[in-house]
């Protein structure tokens, strides 16, 4: 479906997102107490998780998009944990999800080729991933002390993938939707808060398809180590 200009490109998208997530990071550290941050925070992920959907269809280079989100967050693990103990950051859910929606998108095409060597490859690299993702990110947790999992676990990962194939906007979004109300059921049963997260479907429904006048799109990875690093050191230096 063909979107008009009008609406919110995807710049203005990662700002929103940006935005959110800053305010949910700054009340997580600071302010603990009050739920009004942790509640804005809420809308920024599944922002995030949607414009992983749009890269993965998009973005010239498929491998560098991959390396660039994987490398980032690895080493936001590293830095991370000198801070904060918990799931992996978001990067690493974000890799993920950019992992599964390749490899569907490769199971699809082998499809339209009508190769049928490259069906059974592709379906079979599919399936061990998405396996090996759901026992680390389900699984490891309940057994290895201290671990705790993948960010927003199995479903989070996922999220992309279920969308990433599908060209009429308001379907995605009513796909989209369906995907977070489940994550929510499932992975955060016990966190009534999680389900602030529908406020982002209004948002994304202005989604315009397009990018935006400037090239923003190393503004998340350079943003996301950085201001987790001045948020937690400016807290070891208040307290």
């Amino acid at each position: 479906m063909q979107l008009q200009s009008r609406g919110l490109n995807s710049n203005i998208l990662k700002i929103i997102a940006l935005i959110s997530m800053t305010i949910d990071h700054i009340g997580l550290i600071f302010f603990p107490d009050v739920i009004l941050f942790r509640i804005i925070g809420r809308i920024s992920f599944p922002i995030f998780s949607f414009l992983i959907a749009e890269g993965c269809l998009h973005t010239k280079n498929k491998t560098k998009y991959l390396l660039t989100v994987l490398i980032i967050g690895l080493a936001c693990e590293v830095v991370m944990r000198f801070f904060v103990e918990g799931p992996t950051n978001i990067l690493i859910t974000l890799a993920c999800s950019i992992i599964i929606c390749y490899l569907l998108m490769w199971f699809v095409e082998n499809i339209n080729n009508k190769s049928s060597l490259g069906i059974t490859v592709s379906a079979v690299c599919f399936i061990v991933t998405v396996g090996i993702i759901f026992i680390i990110s389900e699984i490891l947790p309940r057994y290895i002390n201290g671990y705790t999992g993948i960010e927003y676990g199995f479903i989070g990962v996922m999220l992309p993938p279920t969308i990433v194939l599908i060209k009429n906007h308001y379907i995605k979004i009513i796909t989209f939707m369906a995907g977070l109300c489940l994550m929510c059921l499932i992975s955060f049963s016990h966190l009534p808060i999680e389900w602030f997260s529908l406020l982002s479907i209004p948002i994304l429904v202005w989604y315009n398809g397009e990018r935006g006048k400037y090239n923003m799109k190393y503004l998340f990875y350079i943003y996301y180590p950085v201001h987790i690093v001045f948020l937690y050191g400016l807290s070891m230096i208040i307290k």
